[in-house]
């Protein structure tokens, strides 16, 4: 039996995001092979992150897919295709696309008292890195739906409802914590947990009476999405190979993913991959300290690293997420941090202004005029940095936007990577203004997804400096309708967010979530909720609107424009 990879695109193709086309439903649940595992496919062929495990009297599932409406259809297809209750749910991984249709699918069954398993630090990866910029890594990866990221802001495409869903609320928490080598009996089959990080923070499957594991994003279908764009977490490649070792070293005759990794069946075939997947990483880890050895930076890296040729990555070489090679720059950031080495670039001039004196002494017009050159020549990259750098030197001129515009075009065609390759559409859309990642971002981070205390975190990074210079105040916030009290404490240019209210507070505001959202996110200002009665004050009203004064608009997001100070902040 064949199974269909995700994106199974040509190089001319535009492949599309989750739910672009087409409802969910019909899923098909597709058994793999002779093994209790059934993954669940979309019409079109896309793999749900969701394994079904079948049992003698029940079905355990391994992920729950991204989102109420997954979580629905998922449930549907149990009770259709295989009509066995749920008796276990096992969380590979804290992603919102891996596990937040708990609560449809559990609602959906009317089943209760199902446990729910974890890796024993899965709360890690909900750390304060990923919620501080959460919006800014979600408009990445919607940045990788291309064409389609246009029309789901004008309403035409269902691909709006599944970027409107990228954050649907915090996953039904998990009741039980499982450990390496540890093992339980759900539905009558008898599973062995593995560790699939090297932070403790996912876990795999194994059933040694069937000799197969279930893997999540640990394992991908190609080395070339190791490193991602949307911004994944800097780690050292030797952790991860023994990760990779420990799964190795299992009796595997079936090897099942989550995510972009058709079945391996075979002990040898799924041990040779595993092997080269290792080495791969290895690979690619050691001759980066070698260069490293040698004063490589970063950009030195990119171009001596490099996949041989003899190397065979046939069984998992197929582009689909990110760049293999970039884990050079992670690498080198890990090991050595932000410095390159280089004395020149210690102090470096603002790009801005760089790109102003290099304009000067080329010229703007001239820059522009060899960027078109380049691309008609078939410099596409080339191109794109000529007129990347006349953008930054004139952000308003209209030849440097149509020059950067057709490169980012010319090089999104040829990419055989489809989520780069819709990266560079996406890119290519913002710079002539036919998207707006603002607009993005705000289809994505809206205040009812998210809870009270995370959108009072959101303030801590909207701090005015120089307004908020001499201010020592404590504002107190009741929640109206959930009953929360917190309190923000704004001291020498610092605000946190604490979980109650302190016995000494300079005022007090009262009102409801859905009023505490309009008024962080902007949407309503402090004084006509005053006015309308949605916000209470007691104590002294001065302060709360000097502590509010100290509080910035939401900052404006963009890529392919120049990105100077933010607004508010002071020169030095």
């Amino acid at each position: 039996m064949s199974y269909p990879l995700s994106y199974p695109y040509g190089s001319g193709a535009q492949p599309v995001g989750r739910e672009a086309h087409r409802d969910l439903e019909p899923l098909h649940a597709i058994r793999v092979e002779d093994t209790p595992a059934w993954l669940l496919h979309t019409v079109e062929g896309r793999m749900l992150r969701c394994v079904v495990l079948e049992g003698r009297n029940g079905v355990v599932l391994y992920g729950t897919g991204d989102g109420y409406q997954q979580g629905q259809a998922i449930a549907r297809c149990i009770t259709d295709q295989i009509a066995k209750p749920v008796r276990a749910i096992v969380y590979g991984e804290n992603r919102v696309d891996h596990c937040s249709g708990t609560s449809a699918v559990l609602s959906q069954l009317r089943a209760t008292g199902v446990p729910v398993l974890a890796a024993p630090r899965w709360h890690d990866t909900d750390s304060a890195r990923s919620q501080a910029l959460a919006s800014v890594i979600a408009v990445r990866r919607a940045l990788q739906y291309g064409p389609l990221l246009r029309e789901a802001l004008e309403g035409r495409s269902p691909l709006r409802r599944a970027l409107g869903g990228a954050y649907p609320g915090a996953p039904v928490e998990p009741t039980t914590t499982v450990h390496t080598a540890q093992e339980k009996r759900y539905a009558g089959l008898r599973m062995r947990f593995v560790a699939t990080s090297d932070r403790g923070d996912s876990v795999g499957v194994y059933l040694p009476d069937h000799r197969l594991a279930l893997v999540p994003n640990e394992v991908y279908s190609s080395p070339s999405n190791l490193i991602g764009v949307e911004g994944p977490h800097s780690r050292i490649s030797n952790e991860w190979q023994a990760m990779i070792s420990s799964v190795g070293d299992l009796d595997v005759a079936h090897l099942v993913g989550t995510r972009f990794t058709p079945p391996l069946h075979g002990a040898d075939r799924v041990r040779a991959a595993l092997e080269l997947y290792r080495d791969g990483i290895q690979y690619v880890h050691d001759q980066s300290i070698r260069h490293m050895q040698a004063g490589a930076d970063p950009d030195a890296l990119l171009e001596l690293v490099d996949i041989p040729d003899h190397m065979d990555f046939s069984a998992f070489g197929r582009p689909l997420y990110g760049n293999f090679v970039r884990a050079t720059t992670h690498h080198y950031t890990t090991y050595l941090g932000w410095f390159s080495g280089r004395a020149a670039e210690l102090t470096p001039l603002p790009r801005t202004v760089r790109a102003g004196r290099l304009a000067q002494l080329i010229g703007g017009d001239r820059l522009v005029e060899e960027a078109r050159a380049a691309l008609q020549n078939g410099e596409a990259q080339w191109s794109a940095e000529l007129a990347q750098l006349a953008l930054d030197a004139s952000p308003r001129s209209p030849g440097a936007r149509r020059a950067l515009e057709s490169a980012l075009r010319t090089l999104g065609h040829a990419a055989p990577n489809p989520l780069l390759r819709n990266y560079y559409y996406s890119a290519a859309m913002e710079v002539s203004g036919d998207i707006d990642l603002e607009a993005v971002r705000d289809l994505i981070e809206r205040p009812e997804w998210m809870t009270a205390h995370a959108i009072l975190e959101t303030l801590r990074f909207r701090i005015l400096p120089e307004v908020a210079a001499e201010l020592d105040v404590t504002i107190g916030v009741d929640l109206s309708d959930t009953g929360e009290h917190y309190a923000l404490r704004l001291h020498n240019l610092v605000l946190r967010v604490l979980p109650d209210l302190p016995d000494t507070i300079d005022a007090r505001i009262t009102l409801a979530k859905q009023h505490l959202g309009e008024l962080v996110y902007g949407e309503e200002d402090l004084e006509t909720l005053v006015v309308w009665g949605a916000v209470q004050i007691d104590g002294e009203v001065a302060h709360v609107r000097r502590f509010w004064g100290a509080i910035g608009p939401r900052p404006a997001l963009a890529y392919q424009r120049p990105v100077g100070r933010l607004p508010g902040t002071a020169l030095p």
